[in-house]
Protein backbone atom coordinates (compact mmCIF):
# COMPACT_ATOMS: atom_id res chain seq x y z
CA UNK A 1 0.00 0.00 0.00
CA UNK A 2 1.50 3.27 -1.09
CA UNK A 3 -1.00 5.64 0.52
CA UNK A 4 -1.62 4.27 4.00
CA UNK A 5 -4.08 6.99 5.05
CA UNK A 6 -6.23 6.43 1.97
CA UNK A 7 -6.08 2.69 2.53
CA UNK A 8 -7.36 3.01 6.11
CA UNK A 9 -10.12 5.37 4.93
CA UNK A 10 -11.20 2.68 2.47
CA UNK A 11 -11.11 0.00 5.16
CA UNK A 12 -13.19 2.13 7.53
CA UNK A 13 -15.78 2.69 4.80
CA UNK A 14 -15.91 -1.03 4.06
CA UNK A 15 -16.57 -1.84 7.70
CA UNK A 16 -19.59 0.44 7.57
CA UNK A 17 -20.73 -1.12 4.28
CA UNK A 18 -20.32 -4.64 5.67
CA UNK A 19 -22.36 -3.76 8.74
CA UNK A 20 -25.14 -2.13 6.75
CA UNK A 21 -25.27 -4.92 4.19
CA UNK A 22 -25.59 -7.52 6.96
CA UNK A 23 -28.32 -5.48 8.68
CA UNK A 24 -30.23 -5.22 5.40
CA UNK A 25 -29.87 -8.97 4.75
CA UNK A 26 -31.26 -9.71 8.22
CA UNK A 27 -34.14 -7.30 7.65
CA UNK A 28 -34.85 -9.12 4.36
CA UNK A 29 -35.14 -12.38 6.30
CA UNK A 30 -31.93 -14.07 5.18
CA UNK A 31 -30.45 -16.70 7.48
CA UNK A 32 -26.71 -16.96 8.19
CA UNK A 33 -25.99 -19.01 5.08
CA UNK A 34 -27.93 -16.54 2.94
CA UNK A 35 -25.97 -13.64 4.40
CA UNK A 36 -22.66 -15.47 3.79
CA UNK A 37 -23.64 -16.21 0.19
CA UNK A 38 -24.70 -12.60 -0.39
CA UNK A 39 -21.46 -11.37 1.17
CA UNK A 40 -19.36 -13.59 -1.10
CA UNK A 41 -21.19 -12.34 -4.19
CA UNK A 42 -20.92 -8.72 -3.10
CA UNK A 43 -17.22 -9.05 -2.25
CA UNK A 44 -16.44 -10.63 -5.63
CA UNK A 45 -18.32 -7.81 -7.40
CA UNK A 46 -16.39 -5.24 -5.37
CA UNK A 47 -13.05 -6.86 -6.21
CA UNK A 48 -14.01 -6.96 -9.90
CA UNK A 49 -15.05 -3.29 -9.80
CA UNK A 50 -11.71 -2.41 -8.17
CA UNK A 51 -9.93 -4.31 -10.99
CA UNK A 52 -8.34 -6.76 -8.57
CA UNK A 53 -6.87 -9.70 -10.48
CA UNK A 54 -8.97 -12.81 -9.69
CA UNK A 55 -5.72 -14.65 -9.04
CA UNK A 56 -5.24 -12.32 -6.03
CA UNK A 57 -8.73 -12.84 -4.56
CA UNK A 58 -7.56 -15.65 -2.24
CA UNK A 59 -5.30 -13.11 -0.53
CA UNK A 60 -8.35 -11.09 0.45
CA UNK A 61 -10.38 -14.07 1.61
CA UNK A 62 -7.50 -15.46 3.67
CA UNK A 63 -7.06 -12.16 5.54
CA UNK A 64 -10.62 -12.09 6.78
CA UNK A 65 -12.83 -15.05 6.02
CA UNK A 66 -16.31 -13.84 5.09
CA UNK A 67 -18.01 -16.30 7.42
CA UNK A 68 -16.12 -14.88 10.41
CA UNK A 69 -17.08 -11.33 9.47
CA UNK A 70 -20.69 -12.36 9.01
CA UNK A 71 -20.77 -14.17 12.36
CA UNK A 72 -19.47 -11.10 14.17
CA UNK A 73 -21.89 -8.77 12.41
CA UNK A 74 -24.85 -11.08 12.98
CA UNK A 75 -24.01 -11.17 16.67
CA UNK A 76 -23.72 -7.38 16.75
CA UNK A 77 -27.07 -6.78 15.05
CA UNK A 78 -28.85 -9.46 17.08
CA UNK A 79 -27.58 -7.94 20.33
CA UNK A 80 -28.67 -4.46 19.22
CA UNK A 81 -32.15 -5.79 18.46
CA UNK A 82 -32.41 -7.06 22.04
CA UNK A 83 -31.98 -3.58 23.53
Amino acid sequence: VDDVAAHWDTVAGLVDEYAERTRADLAAGLDREGVVTDFHSWEEARLRADAVDPADWPIYTSLGPVSMSVDGLLRYWQKRALR
